[in-house]
C-alpha cells in the first residue's frame, strides 16, 4: 500500500491520478507475480528503477501531453539507440531534476526518455541528461521531438514517440543527432484595412 500525505491542501488532476494508478497497478502486479513464483525476467520492474515497460511509458506520456495541453509549458521526448539501455536508467536516477521525468524501453537497444516542464526548460534538461549519459557510454544515435506552448494541439504519446523515432532514423543515417521542434503560438495579425 502506498499512502501520499501532504500537509497542504491541493488539487490533483485526473492525469496525475492516472499516473499514480499505473504505478499502483504495476506494483500490485509485481507483488502478485513474485507471490506465485514467476521468474525475474517476467516481472514488470525487471528493468529497475527509472526505466519502465512500453505500455506504462505510453500511458504516462499521454497523461503528460494532456497536462501540457491544459497548463502549457514544454515537453521533450528523446529516443536513444545504445548498447546498454541500463545506462539510461542510471542517468535518469542521477538526474538533477527528476520531476516529470520518465524513461522506458522501446526495444533491446532502444529507449525513450521524456521530460515535461511547466516553463520552457524541458529540452535543455533532456539535453543535459543525454550529455551526462554520453560521457559514460557511447550513443549510436539520438532523435528527439519537443513541443512547447499553451493549448497545444492534440497529440498522443505514441505520435510523439514516433516523431522522435523518425528523427532517430535520420540521426542513424547521418551520424548527427536530430530534433523536431513543435511550437504552438497565437498569431497576431494586423487589423484588416476597411
Amino acid at each position: 500500500m502506498v499512502c501520499l500525505i501532504d500537509p497542504r491542501a491541493r488539487a490533483t488532476s485526473a492525469e496525475d491520478l492516472l499516473i499514480l494508478e499505473q504505478v499502483g497497478r504495476q506494483g500490485s502486479l509485481l507483488l502478485k507475480l513474485v507471490a506465485i513464483g514467476r521468474p525475474e525476467s517476467e516481472l514488470p520492474g525487471r528493468l529497475g528503477p527509472g526505466l519502465m515497460l512500453r505500455p506504462s511509458l505510453d500511458l504516462l506520456v499521454d497523461a503528460e501531453l494532456r497536462l501540457l495541453r491544459r497548463n502549457g509549458g514544454s515537453m521533450e521526448l528523446a529516443v536513444v539507440e545504445m548498447n546498454d539501455p541500463q545506462e539510461l536508467r542510471e542517468a535518469v536516477v542521477r538526474a538533477r531534476n527528476r520531476e516529470r521525468l520518465g524513461a522506458g524501453e522501446l526495444g533491446p537497444r532502444r529507449v525513450a526518455v521524456y521530460k515535461r516542464d511547466r516553463a520552457g526548460g524541458a529540452a535543455a534538461e533532456i539535453e543535459e541528461l543525454l550529455g551526462d549519459l554520453e560521457t559514460r557510454t557511447p550513443l549510436s544515435g539520438v532523435g528527439a521531438a519537443g513541443i512547447e506552448g499553451s493549448q497545444v494541439p492534440a497529440l498522443g504519446g505514441q505520435e510523439l514517440v514516433r516523431l522522435a523515432e523518425l528523427e532517430l532514423d535520420e540521426a542513424l543515417l547521418t551520424g548527427k543527432s536530430h530534433r523536431l521542434a513543435l511550437q504552438h503560438e497565437v498569431m497576431r495579425l494586423s487589423q484588416h484595412a476597411t
